[in-house]
């Protein structure tokens, strides 16, 4: 077993004995900084007309109970104060970042929610205008409590409220939480899902991060793989950073089992009611003590596992914590154990059984080999776009817009059966946040015929993927024509050209059935032959041949777009082709030619540009 129950907390957990306090009136509001974040901001708070801080209005977190930004005390001049006589209610902070807004902003809405103060002014602080906040999660959250953008105030100098009710917090981070934090948030939740057929769904759920933006605190570089070995166990795959609020509210309210790597999208369940068993898997070893507070305060059965020998560290620019799962079979079956889905956990084990036993059954047959061990296919091309950077991008046969959601630069798709419809319903977005996104349903050879790249984008192409017809001379064209419209430092990827058995090199899709059951549906075509010609007749490439599952990726460097060589001998190259036998040269030694490499060398950041420009 490579999981081991989290014991270490980050922060303490206890629940208070005492409920919140109250405190009412002569007070100072000085607000938030522009030119400065609120926790490196020690003037900001409620300060008594002395200048003392104000304890129920601070903002403390930690086992030590420290202060955030303020100041225990500062110098007031009442004499230069406005001053308001209005009874008002302190809300506290407005903290742009949602798992501390739902903590910590929301702390005091148990007193808010209450007949006596439900019509009160709230005066906040915030960093910008409050209706900037009621754009996003805030707007929502409040508004399920019957509050308005018209009941808050953030004041931006100083102020004298003659009589401000202010509430202690009912939820203080890393350390207290009382059960009046409570109703509140069920509020939100009977509000924002109101549905009263909340069934239990057995159908377990992974709550994944791999589409979450760059620069989130945490993510698994494969998390991608391990969704879809978790999918074919049955699982429901759901990315919560793309689902709405009441959408989230009914995720939590209506199945019973939910997994994933631990944070903030754990903290939903305490709008839910009904909540579900949790088991959340951290990248460190111990767990934020906020997570065990809500489980406590809303009755969770939640437990928190560390993979402790299982988990690659990395460092991944734009991102507080990284990871790599080292054996991604193990991980899956640990986690069906410790998760107690015995049903899944057991099919699991009987599938990854004979896949086993094939893996032994072929060792010894040259012309069906071992699946490719390495990362998935997609998630080396993720890493690349981050580690190249492009200004311009060109995708070749992307009908899902699956490989093209994770291009960021100016980008072009060409593809005879565009089929954007896949792309809303995988719930991702192929467009992004790319300035310019150009489709074009099309044979390649008519783009490239009609269209000039560099005319459409500004420039010539840094990165290009290939992924069209599964024919050795359509991908020799389009590789012929990729390179001429490539910059000098350009990279060209070619996809499935890294064939496992002799079947899926039909030149026709299920033209014969697979010798491993379990490769049904997976067809290279015979572009293995392309990339057979491309090392033979342009040495003066570099050619990356990588162990990207489940057929290969081939990454292509130091590119002329000045040569003619494949232009002027195509015709005797696709003869040269054609007259090529694997079943007699044996996929075995193929690869071996092509000299693989594992996806485990290029890992590292950085590491992929640097085998691509040495």
């Amino acid at each position: 077993m490579s999981f081991s129950l989290c014991q270490t907390l980050y922060g303490q957990a206890s629940m208070m004995e005492e409920s919140p306090s109250v405190k009412q009136g002569d007070c100072i509001y000085s607000p938030f900084s522009r030119t400065v974040f609120f926790d490196q901001d020690p003037n900001w708070g409620i300060y008594d007309t002395s200048g003392t801080l104000v304890e129920e209005a601070s903002y403390r977190r930690g086992p030590a109970l420290n202060l955030i930004g303020q100041s225990p005390s500062k110098s007031i001049f009442l004499d230069d104060v406005a001053v308001c006589e209005q009874p008002c209610l302190y809300f506290g902070p407005l903290i742009p970042h949602y798992g501390q807004f739902l903590v910590t902003s929301l702390a005091r809405a148990w007193l808010a929610i209450q007949p006596n103060y439900h019509d009160l002014p709230l005066i906040c602080h915030s960093d910008h205008d409050v209706l900037d906040h009621f754009k996003g999660y805030m707007g929502v959250l409040v508004s399920a409590l019957g509050l308005s953008a018209s009941n808050f105030y953030a004041p931006t100098s100083d102020v004298r409220f003659t009589n401000l009710v202010i509430p202690s917090p009912a939820f203080v981070e890393e350390k207290l939480v009382h059960p009046d934090f409570v109703e509140p948030m069920h509020r939100i939740g009977d509000a924002l899902f109101s549905s009263t057929s909340r069934h239990n769904n057995e159908t377990p759920v992974w709550l994944s991060k791999s589409r979450m933006h760059k620069n989130s605190v945490a993510h698994v570089v494969n998390e991608d793989i391990l969704e879809e070995m978790l999918a074919d166990c049955g699982f429901d795959i759901i990315y919560p950073a793309q689902l709405s609020l009441p959408q989230q509210v009914e995720l939590f309210s209506t199945r019973r089992h939910i997994l994933g790597f631990a944070g903030s999208a754990f903290h939903n369940h305490i709008f839910s009611r009904n909540p579900p068993k949790l088991t959340c898997i951290t990248l460190g070893d111990f767990v934020n003590s906020n997570l065990i507070m809500l489980d406590k305060i809303n009755g969770v059965d939640a437990k928190y596992y560390y993979a402790h020998d299982n988990f690659h560290k990395l460092e991944v620019e734009g991102y507080a914590i990284s990871r790599k799962i080292i054996d991604l079979r193990q991980f899956v079956a640990d986690l069906l154990e410790i998760a107690e889905l015995p049903g899944i956990s057991s099919a699991f084990s009987t599938k990854w059984e004979r896949v086993e036993k094939l893996d032994k059954d072929v060792a010894n047959d040259a012309n069906c080999v071992a699946d490719l061990q390495g990362e998935n296919y997609q998630s080396i091309l993720k890493r690349l776009h981050v580690e190249l950077n492009p200004e311009s991008y060109l995708e070749i046969g992307g009908i899902g817009g699956g490989s093209l959601t994770v291009a960021q630069a100016p980008s072009i798709l060409v593809d005879p059966f565009i089929q954007s419809e896949a792309a809303v319903k995988n719930e991702t977005s192929v467009i992004g946040r790319k300035k310019l996104c150009l489709f074009f349903q099309m044979g390649s050879d008519d783009f490239f015929d009609n269209y000039d790249p560099k005319q459409l984008l500004g420039r010539r192409l840094d990165f290009q993927f290939l992924d069209g017809i599964h024919h050795c001379e359509f991908l020799l064209r389009d590789f012929m024509n990729a390179e001429r419209h490539a910059s000098r430092d350009g990279v060209i990827a070619l996809h499935d050209c890294l064939p496992v058995e002799i079947p899926m090199t039909d030149r026709t899709q299920n033209g014969t059935p697979p010798v491993a059951p379990h490769r049904g549906g997976w067809w290279t075509g015979d572009v293995w032959r392309t990339l057979y010609v491309i090392k033979k007749h342009r040495p003066d490439l570099r050619v990356l041949c990588l162990d990207a599952a489940p057929t290969g990726l081939v990454l292509i460097s130091n590119l002329n777009p000045q040569s003619t060589r494949l232009t002027t001998d195509y015709h005797a190259i696709v003869e040269e082709m054609l007259a090529l036998d694997l079943a007699q040269i044996t996929v075995a030694r193929f690869l071996e030619q092509m000299d693989v490499r594992s996806t485990r060398t290029v890992q590292e950041p950085g590491s992929l540009l640097s085998a691509l420009r040495p």
